[in-house]
């Protein structure tokens, strides 16, 4: 996989500063972590992943944003998590941006048969995107939604209230790599004016 935005950053995504992005409803976590510390048993990483499980616990909806400077942040994903909160899922995320090492090579065995063949796990496209995003900027931050209690569902449960609010965060700021599945993707096209890409 490689990485074909022509531009350089912002990439053609709107700017946000820290204030803009909680004007939508979010709040950045008070931690970031540059692109080059995002790697396997890295203090850096550490760090992020602890300030990731007391920043986001309890929350379903986040988005990714990603920075040169610390001040000017442009989106490149948004989430959401319907059972439990999203510690785990960005934590996951976060982890596939890291490089393939040896240990990423594993015996792979089937039902009936043991070391079927050598997998290197990590070759998948969700891996791809997420080291090609690490490429794009030098820090990384999370953002939740605040004020999720508030949350409605659609009146015809196509979504859960946390999809449709991914959905909505999504179609505000327009993260660059950000792709609606399965019911999302069809709530999208059951919007008016809807168009699909």
């Amino acid at each position: 996989m490689q990485l074909i935005v022509e531009e350089n950053f912002p990439y053609g995504l709107s700017i946000y500063k820290k204030e803009q992005i909680e004007e939508i409803g979010l709040k950045m976590i008070d931690s970031s972590i540059q692109a080059s510390d995002i790697e396997y048993d890295t203090e850096a990483m550490s760090t992020f992943f602890s300030d990731i499980e007391i920043n986001c616990k309890k929350h379903h909806v986040w988005a990714l944003f990603g920075s040169n400077d610390k001040t000017n942040w442009i989106p490149l994903q948004a989430a959401s998590c319907t059972a439990g909160d999203v510690v785990n899922e960005i934590k996951k995320d976060f982890l596939c941006m890291t490089s393939i090492e040896a240990r990423d090579t594993k015996t792979w065995n089937s039902y009936f048969f043991k070391s079927v063949m050598n997998i290197d796990y990590g070759l998948d496209s969700k891996c791809q995107k997420y080291r090609e995003i690490k490429k794009l900027c030098k820090y990384f931050s999370i953002a939740v939604l605040v004020n999720e209690s508030e949350l409605e569902g659609c009146s015809d449960n196509l979504v859960t209230k946390y999809q449709k609010a991914e959905c909505n965060i999504a179609l505000t700021v327009k993260p660059l790599l950000w792709k609606p599945f399965g019911k999302e993707y069809t709530y999208l096209n059951s919007m008016p004016n809807s168009s699909s890409q």
